[in-house]
């Protein structure tokens, strides 16, 4: 029966891991489309070595997040 409670458990965190990262992929897009010049690669964030950057682990690759440990101060939760 607890075998059941974990995996039910695990469910509910990938699900919710699943739309975490389906709304920031979202909220990327809009803020594209809204400032579409500041949309290449390295310049969207403006991240300076001093900027605190916070976001899920879950919505970062390894790359992506080794890339932002370099231009920041990186923090995931």
């Amino acid at each position: 029966m607890g075998n059941r409670k974990s995996t039910a458990k695990k469910r509910r965190v990938q699900k919710v891991n699943r739309e975490s990262v389906g709304i920031v992929a979202e909220q990327v897009e809009k803020l594209k489309e809204l400032f579409p010049e500041a949309a290449g690669e390295g310049k969207f964030l403006n991240l300076t070595r001093d900027a605190l950057f916070a976001c899920r682990d879950v919505a970062l690759d390894d790359e992506t997040a080794a890339n932002l440990a370099l231009q920041c101060k990186l923090r995931t939760i």
